[in-house]
């Protein structure tokens, strides 16, 4: 069940990047990134709509949850995966002016595979 929630939630945000078409500044490396995703997004917010992820959400769901405005992880309450995906939905149902124009997206690879599965989101 939770991979089927996952795979759902992967596709909504798909969509919602797709209907909102926001510049992506994906940081990476293996020392820095926060402090560096941070510092991205201060200098960028001064003339764009800006969203950065949370503290180090550089997972593939971290990486999700930011598209699409969580600001934390729903954990084991299935109330909370289902107000996120009641979010997306009305991510796609309506326009929403206020989404920004620009993701600083952190991106963490701990195993091979990682760095692919978070840039084919």
């Amino acid at each position: 069940m939770k991979h089927l929630i996952l795979q759902l939630l992967f596709s909504k945000t798909r969509q919602v990047l797709a209907k909102y078409h926001p510049a992506v500044v994906a940081v990476t490396g293996s020392v820095g990134k926060t402090t560096t995703k941070a510092a991205i997004a201060a200098v960028l917010a001064e003339r764009f709509r800006v969203r950065a992820s949370k503290g180090n959400f550089n997972t593939e769901l971290g990486v999700a949850l930011t598209v699409l405005g969580a600001s934390e992880e729903p954990g084991r309450s299935p109330m909370a995966w289902l107000a996120l995906l009641a979010k997306a939905h009305r991510l796609l149902a309506s326009h929403d002016d206020a989404y920004p124009n620009l993701l600083v997206l952190e991106f963490g690879a701990d195993a091979p595979g990682d760095m692919g599965k978070l840039c084919d989101l």
